[in-house]
């Protein structure tokens, strides 16, 4: 029997595989955390990118000949105030940022990060509004990129293309629910 589980970077279909991880990795809590809202009096929000980049994997040099493969990885993740865009296509929502390409230590191309995510970075605030009491909340999966399009040269900016919240928890929590029941 396959699965499908989400963690912070990437899609994993293995289900022995999770029996291992899952006791030496801590995943984001898809099944019970609040749906993000992208309402517009939130605006501006505060985004996260992440993910593994192509251009910055290396496939190491075997010193055996019956050594496995090995590859070099390098996890990027930059966060801004990006603009962003929400569209729903065939039942499933997407989302669009635009971020820095060649920019402020962003990569110059997205190639790779199939599976990497958006974030949303809250801030929150105690009821009293002072600001004394503004911090970071915990960080809320909105995103999940699987393409870029072109790269905006005078801008310098790329449009990365992920699944939106709609198609992340609708959908995968319902398998979940599949996978606990089973």
């Amino acid at each position: 029997m396959k699965t499908v589980r989400i963690c912070r970077s990437s899609f994993v279909k293995t289900t022995c595989f999770w029996k291992n991880c899952e006791k030496k990795k801590s995943f984001y809590p898809l099944d019970t955390v609040e749906v993000p809202s992208l309402h517009p009096i939130l605006t501006p929000l505060l985004w996260s990118v992440s993910g593994t980049n192509a251009d910055k994997t290396i496939l190491l040099e075997k010193k055996d000949p019956n050594e496995i493969d090995r590859t070099k990885i390098t996890f990027f993740q930059g966060s801004g105030i990006f603009p962003w865009e929400r569209l729903t296509k065939d039942g499933f929502d997407y989302i669009r940022l635009t971020v820095p390409s060649g920019e402020f230590n962003f990569p110059y191309r997205y190639k790779g990060m199939s599976g990497g995510a958006f974030w949303l970075l809250r801030m929150e605030i105690d009821g009293s509004g002072n600001m004394d009491t503004l911090t970071h909340g915990f960080p809320m999966l909105t995103g999940v990129d699987f393409s870029e399009l072109e790269r905006n040269v005078t801008n310098r900016e790329k449009i990365i293309v992920g699944h939106g919240i709609d198609s992340i928890y609708d959908l995968l929590r319902r398998k979940l629910k599949e996978y606990n029941a089973a």
